[in-house]
C-alpha cells in the first residue's frame, strides 16, 4: 500500500496575493499551497493535488461560471470557494449548482479555513490531523447527514452555535392545545428543489407531547421557527424526515423538512445559516 504524503497538496486559484499568503500561513504544517492560474487547471490532475481553494472576486455570473469549470476540469477534487461576504444567494447559487463541496466567508480566519480543509479532506487518504481539536468535530459532521439533503454539494448543514442555540427555537402547538419548544441542533437552506432541514432537540416531557401520528403518516406540521436575531418568528411548514432517535440525557432527536410560509422569509433563513456556518467550534 503507498505510503500517505507528508502534506496534503492544495491548489489555489484567482487569489490575490495577499490572500495567497495568508492562506498558505493558515495551511502551514498541514497542506502546501500552490498557485494555479485557472487556464492550467486542466493540466492538474487528483495525483498532483488532493484539494482545490478558489478564490472569486464576487457574486457574479463569471463567478459562478468559473466554480463549475472547475470541478469540470477536476472532477472528485475536493473544492472549497472562497468568497466575499456579500451575499448569501451566491454562497446557494454555488452550492445549487454542485461546483463546490464547501465554502468560507472572506475576510479569511485561520481557524475557519483549517476547519474546513480538514471537514473536505477527512474522507481522503493522508497524513494525521496536526489539529487534533478539530478532529472531532470533523467526524461528526461526516456522520450526521442534513435532513433536507441526500447530495452534501446541495444542501449543508450548519450546526447552531450554543450562543445562538439559546435563542433558537421552533415551536410547534399540540392538540390539545399546547406550547412545546424545539432546540434547533443545525439547519440547511432549500437549494433548488430540495426542502431545507432541521434537526430538533426534544427533551423528554417535550417528546410526550407531540403529535407523532401525524408527523409519521407525513402530514404537514405547523411551526414557528425563532433564529436568534431577534426579530419576528418565522412561521413554516414541516414534515418529519426521520424517526425519533435517542439524543443527550435521554432526551430525542428528530429531523425535519420545512418550506417556509412566506416567501420572504427565505433570505433571513440563509443569513442565518450563513451566520452559522462562519462560526469554528473548538
Amino acid at each position: 500500500m503507498d505510503q500517505p504524503p507528508d502534506e496534503y497538496r492544495i491548489g489555489l486559484v484567482g487569489a490575490a496575493p495577499r490572500l495567497a499568503e495568508r492562506c498558505a500561513d493558515a495551511l502551514e504544517g498541514f497542506g502546501t499551497v500552490t498557485e494555479i492560474d485557472r487556464h492550467e487547471v486542466g493540466a492538474h490532475t487528483s495525483s498532483e493535488v488532493d484539494l482545490v481553494l478558489v478564490a472569486l472576486s464576487g457574486p457574479t455570473r463569471e463567478g459562478v461560471a468559473l466554480a463549475v469549470e472547475l470541478r469540470q476540469k477536476l472532477p472528485g477534487i475536493p473544492t472549497i470557494v472562497l468568497a466575499p461576504a456579500t451575499d448569501a444567494n451566491f454562497a446557494v447559487e454555488i452550492l445549487k449548482c454542485g461546483a463546490a463541496d464547501d465554502f468560507l466567508l472572506l475576510p479569511l480566519h485561520p481557524q475557519g479555513l483549517r476547519g474546513k480543509v480538514v471537514r473536505a479532506l477527512l474522507d481522503r487518504p493522508g497524513p494525521a490531523f496536526p489539529w487534533p481539536e478539530l478532529e472531532p468535530l470533523a467526524q461528526t459532521e461526516a456522520r450526521l447527514k442534513a435532513p433536507a439533503a441526500d447530495n452534501r454539494r446541495r444542501c449543508f448543514r450548519a450546526p447552531v452555535p450554543s450562543h445562538f442555540a439559546v435563542s433558537s427555537s421552533a415551536v410547534i402547538s399540540t392538540d390539545p392545545p399546547r406550547s412545546v419548544c424545539l432546540v434547533v441542533e443545525d439547519i440547511s437552506v432549500e437549494v433548488g428543489d430540495a426542502p431545507g432541514g432541521m434537526l430538533l432537540l426534544a427533551r423528554n416531557e417535550a417528546a410526550l407531547l407531540l403529535p407523532l401520528s401525524e408527523w409519521k403518516s407525513g402530514e404537514p406540521i405547523k411551526l414557528l421557527v425563532h433564529i436568534g436575531d431577534g426579530s419576528a418568528p418565522i412561521p413554516v411548514v414541516a414534515r418529519m424526515a426521520g424517526g425519533m432517535r435517542p439524543g443527550p440525557r435521554s432526551a430525542k432527536r428528530m429531523g425535519v423538512r420545512y418550506e417556509p410560509t412566506n416567501k420572504a422569509d427565505v433570505p433571513r433563513l440563509q443569513r442565518f445559516w450563513m451566520a452559522c456556518q462562519r462560526i469554528v467550534k473548538k
